[in-house]
């Protein structure tokens, strides 16, 4: 009997077929000799056995043939109670377990919902600094409704979680309206700076210039504004030095086949000026030369706004249409730099391959 069950518990017939498992066999050695110590080691062994299977299953995770095993050890070893709590788990148990899963799912359902809400809201937060940027590069500081960059900096603040982006934004918009609202300022045109310095004082309390003028006034002994714009001539001066230094160092950058470090200098001399299009120009290119052609497009026709007679601007502008497949308004572009200049070699030889290619 005792090698009889041996060989049972090596076939891993362990409580099946009936009369033939090592369960049926040890209980019939236990008829045979009540109390039998080799009937109880058996036991304990295989319980052991079906008890270390179990284990090694419970830590992959298949709970539900850990519990079968579990329930066969018992059979050898009833007055086992781990095996006993294992097997049958109580109610309590078998729900808790339920919400230990429930929640983990729960908790990878929100870590996965707030990433793509993070990734969403990445773009929208920079799609609003654009969108600010064109506004105030177009002029639309309060209008039109919806569209102006006082509209685009009212949604920027809701989702910018550092309120850094949205900083930047007040901080451009604030720097270049002070600019034309002083250009409005001195060439005479006293009721729209008026109505601009208004909504200066608004972002800047502290501006003392934009209090006075807002008010209808100006600072004292500057009625005239001329003692304004003589204090701020240097720093104009001074500004007009820094974009120029910009600029040449984002053409620097650029002959050096360094796009990005160019678009950053290009960015730095915009913050300064947002319409200065020399900057604007040299971050088309820079767009250019990283494959961004879309963008190449809006920058370079920002840059035409305001200067409608660049050549280099309205070539790049050609070369970036025609890579998005754009052929009319490649054209377009080109024959502009022709009737600026009918000689020009380049605009010339562009139109005539287009022709050809794609007559």
């Amino acid at each position: 009997l005792i090698a009889k069950i041996e060989a049972a518990a090596k076939r891993g017939e362990f409580t099946e077929p009936r009369k033939r498992s090592a369960l049926d066999l040890l209980e019939a050695l236990e008829k045979l000799e009540p109390g039998s110590p080799e009937g109880a080691q058996l036991r304990r062994r295989i319980a052991h056995l079906l008890e270390g299977a179990g284990d090694r299953l419970w830590a992959g995770k298949m709970i539900v043939s850990a519990r079968t095993l579990y329930r066969e050890a018992l059979l050898f070893t009833p007055d086992n109670d781990r095996l006993a709590r294992l097997a049958y788990p109580a109610a309590s148990d078998i729900a808790g377990r339920q919400r230990q899963i429930a929640a983990r799912a729960k908790a990878r359902r929100q870590r996965k919902a707030a990433a793509a809400r993070k990734r969403v809201s990445d773009a929208k937060i920079a799609w609003l600094v654009s969108e600010v940027q064109r506004a105030v590069a177009e002029g639309r500081y309060l209008a039109p409704s919806g569209r102006s960059a006082f509209a685009y900096l009212e949604r920027l603040k809701l989702l910018d979680p550092t309120g850094k982006r949205s900083a930047e934004a007040r901080r451009l918009i604030h720097e270049t309206m002070k600019q034309e609202a002083e250009r409005k300022w001195r060439g005479g045109q006293r009721a729209e700076a008026r109505k601009m310095y208004q909504v200066i004082k608004q972002l800047h309390p502290e501006d003392r210039v934009a209090r006075a003028r807002a008010a209808g006034g100006d600072v004292q002994g500057n009625g005239s504004g001329s003692g304004s714009a003589g204090a701020l001539a240097p720093r104009r001066k001074a500004d007009r030095a820094q974009l120029e230094k910009l600029v040449k160092e984002g053409h620097a950058l650029l002959r050096q086949g360094k796009p990005q470090q160019a678009e950053a200098s290009f960015l730095a001399a915009m913050r300064l000026r947002p319409r200065y299009a020399p900057a604007i120009a040299g971050l088309a290119t820079a767009k250019f030369e990283r494959g961004k052609y879309m963008q190449a497009v809006e920058f370079a026709e920002r840059a035409l706004r305001i200067n409608r007679r660049r050549k280099r601007t309205l070539m790049l502008l050609g070369d970036a249409n025609y890579r998005l497949l754009r052929y009319r308004d490649a054209l377009a572009a080109w024959q502009r730099v022709l009737a600026l200049e009918p000689g020009h070699k380049r605009a010339a030889q562009r139109i005539a391959m287009l022709k050809k290619r794609h007559p």
